[in-house]
């Protein structure tokens, strides 16, 4: 009895240690959510939730009943974000009042010098280990609107996806989150797939750089190592 205690004691204070230890792993895991934003909340309480009151949204495309998308530029809105936010818009596309795909474009000036792999790390502190780098199925590919070239990575589950797309330019970064799910219903009832304004003009408060020479690279590296260090997806 007295040799049995204490090894019951070192054995439940490991599980305990177990416990401990997998509760980040587990919550930094969960994709149904950006932010303080979660898939399936109402239209109503996202828009409060950015500071825009009364809602404004818009329905999209206008004759399918249920599909209504709402736009947010962070910088633009009260109690928004900090001006070092690398967010720049973020886009809810909704399904009969159910937030079913979250598309967060992230600012030039913001993710500047930051490569694919840096981008990848700071996503996978927030939804754990990356399932794939390179996709090239059918119906990821239609899910986020991109051909496999511009996908980076993507980490899901069979109900939530996290998807990290390049700009085709290599200027910017986005991001999607979706559910599986309601996505699947939003698609059949019309949605269209998210797509890259290729045309959109380019942010007036990124100057212009070439890094064709020592004083260029200099400067990506230093935006870089600051960019990296301060972003939070």
């Amino acid at each position: 009895m007295t040799k049995t205690l204490p090894m019951n004691r070192r054995l439940m204070s490991l599980c305990a240690c177990m416990v401990v230890f997998s509760i980040p792993l587990m919550s930094g895991q969960d994709r149904s959510q950006y932010r303080d934003y979660r898939i399936g909340d109402d239209l109503r309480a996202i828009a409060e939730q950015s500071g825009l009151t009364p809602p404004m949204a818009r329905i999209i495309p206008p004759e399918p009943a249920g599909l209504q998308e709402l736009a947010w530029r962070p910088h633009y809105c009260r109690g928004a974000a900090r001006q070092s936010d690398a967010v720049a818009r973020v886009t809810f596309g909704f399904y009969n009042d159910q937030l079913f795909r979250i598309v967060i474009d992230y600012d030039r000036l913001r993710t500047a010098g930051m490569t694919e792999a840096d981008m990848v790390e700071a996503i996978s502190e927030t939804y754990g280990p990356r399932s794939r780098r390179v996709v090239s199925t059918r119906a990821v590919t239609k899910r986020a609107g991109q051909g496999a070239d511009f996908l980076v990575a993507v980490w899901e589950d069979t109900d939530y996806s996290v998807t990290l797309l390049r700009m085709p330019d290599h200027s910017a970064f986005r991001m999607i989150v979706a559910s599986t799910r309601l996505g699947t219903l939003a698609q059949a009832a019309g949605a269209g797939t998210v797509r890259f304004d290729l045309h959109e003009a380019p942010d007036p408060d990124v100057p212009a750089c070439t890094t064709d020479d020592e004083d260029g690279h200099s400067i990506q590296h230093k935006a870089r190592l600051a960019n990296k260090a301060a972003f939070k997806p």
